[in-house]
Order: C-alpha cells, then sequence, then structure tokens
C-alpha cells in the first residue's frame, strides 16, 4: 500500500497498519463467510482435544489469515475466548 504519509521503512505488515490510521477509509471489511470458517476452525482445532493440529484445518486458517491482518486480529480475540472458556471448566 503505498501512503505518502507514511515515510518510514517499516515492516509492510506494520506500514500498512500505519497507513489505515491515516486513511481509516481503506479498511476492508472482513467477509462474513471467512469469520463464520475462522470461527468454526478455531474451535474445531482447540477442541479436537488431538496432541497434534489437523494439517489441512491449519493449511485453511493460514490461507485466510493470509488475506487480511484483520483476520490475524479476529483469530487472536477467538484463541484468547476459548483458552478463556477452558480456563472455567477446569
Amino acid at each position: 500500500m503505498d501512503c505518502p504519509k507514511v515515510r518510514q521503512r517499516l515492516h509492510p505488515a506494520e506500514s500498512e497498519r500505519q497507513c489505515l490510521l491515516y486513511h481509516p477509509e481503506l479498511l476492508v471489511k472482513m467477509d462474513n463467510q471467512k469469520r463464520e470458517t475462522l470461527s468454526t476452525l478455531v474451535e474445531e482445532l482447540t477442541t479436537s482435544g488431538q496432541p497434534q493440529l489437523d494439517s489441512s484445518k491449519m493449511k485453511q486458517l493460514k490461507q485466510i489469515c493470509k488475506s487480511s491482518n484483520e483476520y490475524i486480529d479476529h483469530i487472536y480475540h477467538l484463541i484468547m475466548t476459548q483458552l478463556n472458556m477452558a480456563q472455567f471448566l477446569y
């Protein structure tokens, strides 16, 4: 993303975040279908009880997260929610 207000040489993801601070209209809304898929994947991965994560589900999760940093933030909150729920169960 080319942003004239962000002149520093930052990591590309950080540069994009800085640009969005100056131009919030560029923020892309997350696709609801992808949000639902992420929610399902996180729930299945965190509640499977398996010692290793399902590689095909992880691949799906990575593909979605690579499309936008917004999905990474969303997945972080999903995982933290799952961890908090697990805390109350045990």
